[in-house]
């Protein structure tokens, strides 16, 4: 019998016995108690699902976030599409938002602070002066994000899970009318993604109108337009 339930953080005393019971997954005897540390709970947490191409891509990822999110950073997990494909084969009913990803990184961050930090954090990021440049309207809808309140966040999550599984053999086989929209300064749906959608649906019409960002007197009447033309 091995007792290990010293408080100490970082015990360098001995040989590691604690990590080589916890990463023998019981193959070297049978855990029956621990320490715990309890810490306040923190004033918000993210998530967020990456698709990638490769683990080397992971670990780039896991280095940039590492170096942007610092000690915020209490999450990284790399799941590979074989594991996830058997998830999905045994639970059909879960949601995979990122069916084709090769690799797939969930990050999790917890911070201390609270919304205005976030906010404020965000706008001097990188992204935000990229979209600012170059989609402002999409930035705007993203600082809106900050005000709203919690259940929000879970909100957006189920609607961009929703539906999944839609392959490109699906959207070959849809037989109804169908208008696809698009602009060329929209980060979030960029303009090759509706070329892409109109071209799998047979008969589907693409319309390019200009972008909000440019011209918003311009969007609206050209949407409207569009959807007038489609509708009759």
């Amino acid at each position: 019998v091995w007792d290990g339930l010293s408080g100490l953080r970082k015990d360098n005393t001995g040989y590691d016995l604690r990590d080589l019971f916890i990463g023998s997954e019981g193959t070297l005897g049978i855990i029956t108690a621990a320490t715990m540390v309890l810490v306040p709970q923190p004033a918000a947490i993210t998530t967020a699902l990456a698709a990638l191409a490769s683990m080397r891509d992971a670990v780039a990822l896991l280095e940039l976030a590492r170096a942007r999110l610092g000690a915020g950073l209490t999450g990284f997990e790399v799941m590979g599409r074989f594991a996830l494909d058997l998830v999905a084969r045994h639970f059909p009913a879960l949601p995979r938002p990122l069916p084709s990803a090769a690799w797939t990184v969930l990050l999790e961050q917890s911070d201390n602070e609270g919304q205005d930090q976030a906010r404020a954090r965000f706008e001097a990021s990188d992204t935000a002066a990229t979209l600012a440049r170059e989609a402002p309207d999409n930035l705007a809808s993203l600082l809106g994000f900050f005000g709203r309140p919690p259940d929000f966040g879970r909100l957006l999550r189920a609607i961009a899970a929703d539906g999944p599984g839609v392959t490109e053999a699906d959207l070959a086989r849809i037989r109804v009318p169908t208008l696809v929209i698009g602009h060329d300064r929209d980060l979030a749906h960029p303009l090759a993604f509706a070329e892409r959608l109109a071209a799998l649906i047979p008969g589907a019409r693409l319309v390019r109108i200009p972008a909000k960002a440019t011209d918003r007197t311009a969007y609206v009447a050209a949407f409207r337009a569009a959807l007038a033309d489609f509708l009759e």
